[in-house]
C-alpha cells in the first residue's frame, strides 16, 4: 500500500468515523493490506454489545459521539458530553444498564475519562470515553448482573455505531432509528453505498432506488396546560411532552398547538379540537394532552355524576370546564377521520373523562356538589371510545404533582410516563408503559387507568404502530421494599403458587407468599432481581388442582397430546392447568382421522381438530382454554364476610327487573330474530365502598367483561353497568341457533375491597370450538384457579397503599353467578 494511497484512505475514513486525521492513518497502517478500511465486529458478542448501545443511544434522541475508533478487538467510542443533558445521560445509561450489561459474562469498570465493558473471556471489548464511571455505576447500582442481552446482533445496527459520523442531522437519526420504515437521506446513502467504506448489506443492493421515497406522516398534537388552584407543575408537564415529541419523532412532521393558563379557555380548548386536531388524516396520529386540575360533580341534565376538565375559564360560581362525556366525544369525532387517537390526562379524576367509568350512577363522592350546567349543546350520552385514554388516576382517585430528581415539578404521572417513554423506547405498547409505570412508590392512592374500547389499541405503540401482544399479562415489581405481582384471590391465586420470568432464563422464579384480593407477595428464589426491573411472569405451578382430562386411544396422535401436556408449560414444563387421568369429564378422543374434544357428558364433540403435529399443539392450548373456563366459572371465595353484599339485577328496557325461576336461572327469548338485550343494576349494600366486575362466560367457553371492567361502588349506591347501556346477549359467532334451540350465559360478579386486574379474565373465542356446552345435558367442572396468562392487564396495577403495610388490612372479596338461559 503507497503512502499516497494511505492518506486518500485515511482521509475518506474520517469521513465516516469522526477521527482525526492522524488516528486514521495510524489505524489503516495497522491494517493487512487488502482489510476493510473500516473493519466489522470480529464476532457476534462484539455485534450485540455494539447494538446495544445504538439501540440505547438513538433512544436518548441524539447522537451525542465525536468519534468512534473501530479496533482489532472492539470499539472506542468518544462521546460530546456538552451535547447531552442530564436527562438524557441518565436516559442512556439507564437502557445501557438494561441493554448492555443484561448478561453475567458481562463486566464493567472505570478506566481514565470513561466506561470499559468486556465481554467473557475478552470475546468483545466497548470503551466508552467522557462517560463518568460513577454515573454509569450508579445507573448499574454496583451489580452486573440479569438476563440476556436483549437486542440481537444486527449488522447493520453494529455497521451504523462503526460509521456514527454519517449521522449528522436529525432527518439522519430518524431514518437510524426505523430504517425499514423511513427514506434513507440522499446523503447517507451516498456514503453508505461506498463500495469500501459503505455497510456490506448496502453495497449489494440493499437500498431502495434513489427516487424511492416514504411519505413522512403527521402527528397532530393539542397540548393543554393550566396551573390553578395551587397547581404550578401543569406547564412544565407541557414544555417536556414538546421536548419529547421533537426528540423522538425526528421522522414525522409535528402540527403542534398549545394552550397554557388563560389561553386555555373552554372555547379554545374546543375549537383546538374543531379546527386543529380535525385537520389530521387517516395515515396520521392526534395527540391530546391535558395537565391540570379535574373535577367531580352533579350534572343536573343527566342527573348523574360526572369527571371534567378545569378549564381557565372556571370558577366556582361559573364553572365552565369539559365535561367527560364532551371530552370522549370531541375525541370520538376526531378518531373517525385519523389513524390513530390518543388523550392523555393529568389531572384528578381523570378516569372519568376518557369514558372509562362503566357504573353510571346518581350518587357517590362529589368534589363540586352544586348542580353544573353542561355549557354546549353536546351529547351527554355515554358513547363507546374509539380512541386511547391514558389518565393519572381512577375516577374516584386525585392526582398529584411532585418536586422529581431534577428540582422541576412536574405531575408525578406525565413525569414518570415520560420516563417509561424514553427508557422503553418507541416499540413499547400503551399495555407495556402503564405497566413500567412505578406511581404508587410515590401516590399510593393514585392509580393510572388505561382504557378503550378496541383492546388492540393498547396493544399498539405510543401515537400507534403494528399490534404487539404482550407475552405474558402478569408483571412483577417492587414497591416499599417487596416484590408484588398484579394477581390475587380474586384471579384463583393461591399461597405456594410458584411463577417464572417470561423470555429469560426459566430457572428464574419467584414462589407466592402472601395473597390478597388483588395483588400478591412473592419471594424471588435462587437469584437477585434489580429494584428498578419489573418482569412480566407465568404460572409455572398453583397450590390448587388442575382440570383433569382423559386421552381415549392409543395411536401416536395420542401420544404425541400426553406429551405435549408435559412440556406445555415455560420453560418446556407440565402444564399448570392439566392433569391427565381416566374417567374425566374433559376429554380427547383420538383416531387416525383427526382429534374429538368432549367437554362434559356431551354426544356431540366441542371442537374437532386435525391428527397432526399443528392439531396437537392446537388441541393442547385448547384444553388449556376450556380448563382456565372451567376454573374462572367456579372462581368463589367460601370464607368470605362481604357475600351478597352487592345486589346484581337484570333488567329489561329502563327498569323492568327480570325475575329469576325457582331454580335461580333467568329466563329470556328472542323477540323474532332479535337477541334479548338487557341492562345490568348493581345496589351496594355494604357500609363501605366494593370494587365491582363483571364477567360473561358464554357457553362456547369465552369469556369477557364488556359490562363492567371494574369500578368503585359506593356504600348505599345503586348503579347501571355498561355505561347504562344495554347488552346483546347472543349465541356465539359462527353458532347456527336453531328455533327452539337454548344457551346458556353465566354472568359472575367479582366484588372486592380493593380494585384489581381484570384482562385475565377475557378468553375470546376460538375458531375451532365447534359447538356449545349448556345445549346439551350441562358441563360438569372442577373448581381450580384461572390462568395468569389468558390475557394482559387492560387497566392498571390495583391495589392498596403497599407504603402502608396493606397485609394486615382487612380485605375481602365475594363472588355471585348467574345463569342466563336464552331461548330461539
Amino acid at each position: 500500500m503507497t503512502d499516497d494511497y494511505l492518506r486518500r484512505l485515511a482521509k475518506r475514513r474520517t469521513l465516516y468515523t469522526g477521527e482525526t486525521y492522524s488516528q486514521a492513518h495510524r489505524a489503516l497502517e495497522q491494517e493487512p493490506d487488502g482489510g476493510d478500511p473500516i473493519p466489522e465486529a470480529h464476532n457476534d458478542t462484539q455485534r450485540r454489545l455494539e447494538c446495544a448501545v445504538m439501540a440505547a443511544l438513538l433512544r436518548s434522541g441524539v447522537l451525542p459521539i465525536r468519534a468512534v475508533r473501530p479496533l482489532k478487538d472492539g470499539l472506542e467510542i468518544i462521546f460530546d458530553r456538552e451535547s447531552m443533558d442530564e436527562n438524557r445521560v441518565r436516559v442512556f445509561l439507564d437502557v445501557v444498564r438494561y441493554g448492555i450489561v443484561g448478561g453475567p459474562s458481562f463486566t464493567a469498570r472505570g478506566i481514565g475519562a470513561g466506561v470499559e465493558i468486556l465481554g467473557e473471556k475478552s470475546s468483545a471489548r466497548l470503551v466508552l470515553r467522557k462517560v463518568p464511571w460513577p454515573s454509569f455505576r450508579m445507573a448499574l447500582d454496583a451489580h452486573v448482573t440479569g438476563g440476556l442481552l436483549p437486542v440481537s446482533a444486527d449488522p447493520e445496527l453494529s455497521g451504523l455505531l462503526r460509521r456514527a459520523a454519517v449521522l449528522k442531522t436529525a432527518q439522519h437519526l430518524a431514518w437510524a432509528a426505523a430504517r425499514r420504515e423511513c427514506a434513507i437521506p440522499p446523503d447517507v446513502k451516498e456514503l453508505l453505498t461506498n463500495p469500501m467504506y459503505g455497510l456490506p448489506s448496502f453495497r449489494t443492493g440493499g437500498l431502495a432506488a434513489s427516487g424511492e421515497t416514504t411519505p413522512r406522516r403527521r402527528i397532530f398534537a393539542l397540548l393543554v396546560g393550566v396551573n390553578r388552584f395551587g397547581l404550578t407543575g401543569c406547564n412544565n408537564d407541557i414544555e417536556a411532552v414538546q421536548s419529547y415529541l421533537r426528540s423522538r419523532y425526528l421522522d414525522a412532521e409535528l402540527v403542534v398547538s398549545v394552550l397554557i393558563d388563560a389561553d386555555a379557555t373552554r372555547d379554545k380548548v374546543i375549537a383546538g379540537f374543531r379546527e386543529h386536531l380535525a385537520a389530521a388524516g387517516p395515515r396520521d396520529s392526534v395527540l391530546f394532552w391535558f395537565s391540570g386540575h379535574g373535577f367531580r360533580a352533579f350534572v343536573a341534565e343527566t342527573e348523574s355524576v360526572s369527571s371534567g376538565l378545569v378549564t381557565a375559564d372556571y370558577t366556582t360560581d361559573d364553572p365552565k370546564g369539559l365535561h367527560g362525556s364532551e371530552l370522549v366525544t370531541l375525541l370520538n369525532d376526531v378518531a373517525d377521520r385519523t389513524g390513530h387517537v390518543v388523550a392523555v390526562i393529568d389531572a384528578c379524576h381523570a378516569g372519568g373523562t376518557v369514558g372509562s367509568e362503566q357504573l353510571v350512577s346518581s350518587r357517590g363522592a362529589v368534589q363540586q356538589r352544586r348542580p353544573v350546567p353542561l355549557w354546549a349543546p353536546m351529547p351527554v350520552v355515554a358513547e363507546p371510545v374509539r380512541f386511547v385514554g391514558l389518565a393519572a388516576a381512577d375516577a374516584r382517585e386525585q392526582a398529584y404533582e411532585w418536586q422529581n430528581g431534577y428540582g422541576v415539578r412536574r405531575g408525578i404521572f406525565t413525569d414518570q410516563l415520560l420516563i417509561a417513554m424514553e427508557q422503553l423506547g418507541p416499540s413499547a405498547t400503551y399495555r407495556e408503559l402503564v405497566a413500567s409505570l412505578r406511581i404508587e412508590a410515590l401516590a399510593p392512592h393514585q392509580r393510572p387507568v388505561l382504557w378503550s374500547a378496541n383492546a388492540g389499541l393498547i396493544d399498539q405503540p405510543f401515537l400507534g404502530g403494528r399490534v404487539r401482544r404482550s407475552t405474558s399479562g402478569t408483571t412483577m415489581w417492587r414497591a416499599a421494599g417487596q416484590w408484588i405481582i398484579d394477581v390475587g384471590a380474586c384471579h384463583g391465586l393461591a399461597p405456594d403458587a410458584t411463577l417464572a420470568v417470561v423470555g429469560g432464563d426459566p430457572s428464574r422464579r419467584a414462589e407466592v407468599s402472601q395473597v390478597r384480593p388483588g395483588v400478591a407477595l412473592v419471594r424471588p428464589v435462587g437469584w437477585e432481581p434489580h429494584h428498578d426491573d419489573t418482569f412480566h411472569v407465568e404460572l409455572v405451578r398453583n397450590a390448587m388442582s388442575a382440570t383433569e382430562v382423559t386421552i381415549e386411544g392409543e395411536g401416536e396422535t395420542a401420544a404425541r397430546i400426553r406429551a405435549a401436556i408435559e412440556i406445555a408449560g415455560l420453560g418446556r414444563g407440565p402444564s399448570p392447568y392439566l392433569t391427565v387421568t381416566a374417567g374425566a369429564d374433559l376429554r380427547v378422543t383420538t383416531t387416525t382421522d383427526g382429534v374429538r374434544v368432549y367437554a362434559g357428558p356431551m354426544d356431540r364433540p366441542a371442537a374437532e381438530l386435525a391428527a397432526s403435529p399443528v392439531g396437537v399443539e392446537r388441541t393442547v392450548r385448547l384444553l388449556e382454554r376450556i380448563s382456565r373456563w372451567k376454573q374462572l366459572l367456579n372462581l368463589d371465595n367460601p370464607t368470605t364476610g362481604i357475600r351478597d353484599m352487592v345486589r346484581l339485577e337484570i333488567l329489561r328496557g329502563d327498569d323492568e327487573v327480570i325475575p329469576p325461576g325457582p331454580d335461580g336461572v333467568v329466563r329470556l327469548g328472542y323477540q323474532r330474530s332479535l337477541a334479548p338485550k338487557v341492562r345490568f343494576r348493581l345496589h351496594n349494600m355494604a357500609d363501605r365502598q366494593l370494587y365491582c366486575v363483571l364477567i360473561v362466560l358464554t357457553d362456547t367457553f369465552g369469556a369477557h367483561t364488556t359490562p363492567l371492567h371494574g369500578a368503585w361502588l359506593a356504600p348505599g349506591d345503586s348503579a347501571t353497568a355498561n355505561h347504562g347501556r344495554p347488552v346483546e346477549l347472543d349465541s356465539a359467532p359462527g353458532q347456527r341457533l336453531h328455533r327452539d334451540e337454548r344457551f346458556t350465559n353465566w354472568v359472575k360478579l367479582v366484588v372486592a375491597s380493593e380494585p384489581f386486574a381484570v384482562a385475565s379474565y377475557d378468553l375470546p373465542r376460538r375458531p375451532e370450538i365447534l359447538n356449545a356446552t349448556s345445549r346439551s345435558r350441562g358441563l360438569a367442572a372442577t373448581p381450580a384457579p384461572i390462568s395468569l396468562t389468558a390475557g394482559t392487564l387492560l387497566g392498571s396495577r390495583a391495589f392498596g397503599s403497599l407504603k402502608r403495610s396493606p397485609w394486615d388490612l382487612d380485605a375481602d372479596w365475594s363472588t355471585t353467578t348467574t345463569n342466563i338461559e336464552i331461548r330461539r
